[in-house]
């Protein structure tokens, strides 16, 4: 561990080795498998201790004043009934994939 980042998250270091050699890693899946499960973990707690704030009259859930109402469109059957196929037909778009992490 030659280059090391240190963080500090609300007072816990976390230290991360950015010159990690990857033939060096003995089972870099196993690794980000664990780390995965660590961060599940760890989210499920903030969501229990949020719960916990607002149950305790510490925390509310309250919405922000300068919050600005988004438009939405209706889906696609709704479109059609409001409008009709051929001005659907001519005027939706295709999604495109995007690429995701996965093993080999």
């Amino acid at each position: 561990m030659d280059t090391i980042e240190k963080k500090m998250i609300k007072g816990l270091e976390v230290s991360f080795d950015l010159d990690l050699d990857i033939q060096q890693a003995q089972d870099i899946r196993g690794e980000i498998e664990s780390m995965e499960a660590e961060i599940a973990v760890i989210q499920g707690t903030i969501k229990k201790r949020k719960a916990m704030a607002i149950k305790m009259g510490i925390a509310e859930m309250a919405i922000d004043q300068n919050y600005t109402a988004q438009k939405r469109v209706p889906d696609r059957d709704t479109y059609i009934a409001l409008h009709g196929q051929e001005a659907f037909d001519s005027n939706h778009t295709l999604t495109k994939a995007r690429p995701r992490f996965t093993w080999k």
